[in-house]
């Protein structure tokens, strides 16, 4: 009896040490991730208030219309360089009723800002769309304008007119 209750205090002790050993071991590895983590938030500021790459980014919601085809709620995203370039994406839109919805970027947009106005254009540009460029629909003579919070472009997809007036988001 003696040896039984010998034999079961030794497995409490050990199971109580392996419970106090693991419970320091994942709270030393809590500690080291929060301080991981709160270095990042440190360098990440300072990298952002000392890295001329910073990047701003846009968002417009509004109505795009091809031809005699409108759509309503198209999200528009401006990435905005600091080297005057900006890229274009825009989800979820179509440009005709049987046309499926897509994905569509149009990159290396230029951008200027004159007195409270962001100016962007672009000419000979083929958008991406379904894995690739389509040459087939090149954007030309894009105007866009931004003025305080609201959006307006033209320009041609291929051989179609588009315009677009939204709203920041």
């Amino acid at each position: 009896m003696k040896n039984n209750q010998r034999a079961t205090t030794r497995k409490t002790k050990i199971l109580t040490a392996t419970k106090t050993i693991t419970r320091v071991f994942l709270m030393a590895i809590v500690a080291i991730n929060m301080i991981a983590c709160s270095d990042d938030e440190e360098n990440k500021d300072s990298n952002s208030q000392n890295n001329d790459n910073t990047e701003i980014v846009s968002t417009f919601v509004g109505k795009a219309q091809v031809g005699d085809f409108s759509q309503e709620g198209v999200v528009l995203k401006f990435d905005f360089k600091n080297n005057s370039i900006v890229n274009l994406s825009m989800d979820s839109v179509r440009f005709a009723s049987q046309m499926p919805f897509i994905n569509m970027k149009v990159n290396n947009l230029t951008y200027s800002v004159s007195n409270q106005d962001t100016i962007i254009i672009g000419d000979s540009i083929a958008p991406i769309a379904m894995g690739g460029e389509l040459p087939r629909y090149m954007i030309t003579n894009f105007n866009g304008k931004i003025f305080s919070d609201s959006l307006t472009i033209t320009t041609k997809c291929g051989n179609y007119q588009m315009t677009y007036k939204g709203k920041r988001r």
